[in-house]
């Protein structure tokens, strides 16, 4: 199951965001919860606390998975109680071409057997609007 939660509007609810995650969570035992977020700060190549908090506040109410976006660059990758963090994974088709950092971005593939996740992080880049694997 995929959550959307987008901060960066005006009137963002953290602690309603934190209890449609735990309800979900709590309804859907044997589902994996993921929570796609639109955070941060702009260029940014670093999370920031606000981030890392409400990061461990989702994880808490069950999310397996947070995938982040909206700083525009690859930020950091945390983790909490096991859980994987990914502050943000940069662009990946747009038309910023002023600096090497929004150029670049990450994908990450997902691999759910068993109950058990595993990861593989993968580097692009984009060159005019076009995302190209970085072997």
């Amino acid at each position: 199951i995929i959550i959307g939660i987008n901060t960066v509007v005006d009137g963002f609810d953290r602690d309603a965001a934190i209890e449609n995650v735990k309800t979900v969570s709590e309804a859907n035992t044997d589902a994996m919860i993921v929570v796609f977020i639109h955070w941060g700060n702009e260029y940014d190549l670093k999370h920031n606390k606000y981030q890392e908090g409400l990061a461990e506040n989702l994880i808490d109410a069950g999310s397996k998975l947070i995938i982040g976006a909206h700083p525009h660059v690859v930020q950091d990758v945390g983790y909490y109680k096991g859980m994987p963090i990914y502050y943000s994974l940069g662009n990946f088709v747009f038309d910023q071409y002023f600096s090497k950092n929004t150029q670049e971005a990450m994908v990450v593939l997902l691999d759910v057997v068993d109950g058990h996740i595993n990861f593989e992080q993968k580097r692009i880049k984009i060159d005019r609007s076009r995302p190209y694997f970085i072997e």
